[in-house]
């Protein structure tokens, strides 16, 4: 439902790998992705039964299992177990086995109509129509929402005050929508909150509604990613809901969905930090008369493993806004480095690892920003 936004490219300019270690700053960025870890095999076994028993498909050529078969703490994720065609259906769902908001039991048509629907089948369990896929969810979605009030503070520092949409991003604005849009009792009604977090966490957008949202079985058991490893799309139709495959798939490959473009509502929004590519946007303040304005950029790799910067055509900087991150932003996330490592130690390690990745991916990101400037035409004009 989510696809990543296509926004013309100016310029493409490639990082060299010994700037600013670039090796070692790779590799201290784990990155997370979004799925359903607490997945027993049985149950996907379950799922798949009841799809089918609905009136929809799951194609069999496809496994989850952990990336590293020897490994069981290693990711999980959807795996092609034969080698699938371009075209191929991969999940086929009719509507009525989306949770999604219910008119007949007077939920309004928005997102929040999805939580109070999601709402009533945990709480009806086993009785649920949807119990096999209520059954798999992992009910504690890991987002900065619920991390402790440490754990917040160190990574609201980390945001600053630069990264474009970090109010519409801003931690704990889930919780207040619950509260103030949908009328969750937050102190007293957990599983009002876990319905919403869920919702925020692992719905899809609704094409025929901008403002719903999709709880979609199996859909969202596939992992995150962008770029040209992107290997499905979604066709929805008032009757059906597919997941298809956008290219060859090869045996042993993984299989993958894209959640949106922007590396920092994937943070807020699913609780990983998304491996490359990512997309990064700033907002800089008026400098030397220029009003305050975004620039944006995309950082990805190129087919030998180089990372590569391309700036958004209507977003790319002039001189005084490589140097405001140079000399501001850059400056601002070193100082802040000894308090996170001190900080960090008394978080629980879940939160320590997100916010120590998020960390070291923006300053990779601006670093690179800065270092394609030293590569990048000498004017304004010409940049």
């Amino acid at each position: 439902c989510c696809s990543r936004n296509s926004k013309k490219k100016k310029r493409t300019t490639m990082i060299e790998p010994p700037l600013f270690n670039n090796l070692m700053t790779r590799l201290l960025i784990l990155f997370v992705f979004a799925t359903l870890v607490a997945a027993d095999d049985n149950d996907v076994g379950d799922l798949v039964t009841w799809i089918n028993s609905v009136g929809g498909a799951v194609d069999p050529r496809q496994v989850i299992r952990t990336e590293d078969p020897n490994d069981p703490s290693s990711l999980r994720g959807v795996f092609a177990t034969a080698n699938i065609a371009k075209g191929t259906a991969l999940v086929d769902l009719p509507i009525s086995a989306i949770i999604q908001p219910n008119a007949d039991k007077g939920d309004p048509p928005r997102m929040c109509g999805t939580v109070l629907s999601l709402k009533r089948e945990i709480e009806l369990g086993d009785k649920s129509l949807f119990s096999p896929y209520v059954k798999i969810m992992d009910y504690h979605p890991f987002i900065p929402d619920t991390y402790s009030k440490a754990g917040q503070l160190l990574l609201k520092k980390v945001f600053g005050n630069t990264m474009a949409n970090v109010m519409q991003y801003e931690i704990g604005r889930h919780l207040r929508w619950l509260s103030t849009s949908c009328g969750a009792d937050i102190e007293n009604d957990p599983v009002f909150v876990q319905a919403g977090l869920l919702s925020v966490a692992r719905s899809c957008s609704d094409p025929f509604n901008e403002e719903g949202s999709l709880m979609v079985p199996y859909y969202d058991m596939y992992n995150h990613i962008n770029g040209i490893r992107l290997n499905t799309l979604i066709q929805r139709s008032q009757e059906r809901f597919k997941v298809i495959a956008s290219k060859d798939i090869k045996a042993g490959e993984q299989i993958y969905n894209s959640y949106g473009a922007e590396t920092l509502s994937h943070l807020t929004h699913h609780g990983f930090v998304e491996q490359l590519p990512q997309r990064w946007m700033f907002d800089i303040p008026e400098i030397e008369g220029e009003s305050q304005h975004m620039i944006g950029f995309d950082l990805d790799e190129d087919e030998t493993g180089n990372v590569v910067l391309e700036w958004m055509i209507d977003n790319r900087p002039n001189a005084e806004d490589i140097m405001y991150l140079r000399t501001s932003e850059l400056k601002r996330l070193e100082v802040l480095y000894d308090e996170i490592l001190k900080d960090v130690e008394n978080l629980p390690i879940e939160e320590e690892s997100v916010i120590l990745q998020f960390y070291n991916a923006l300053v990779f990101a601006i670093k690179s920003a800065v270092a394609s400037r030293e590569a990048a035409p000498t004017t304004n004009e010409e940049l």
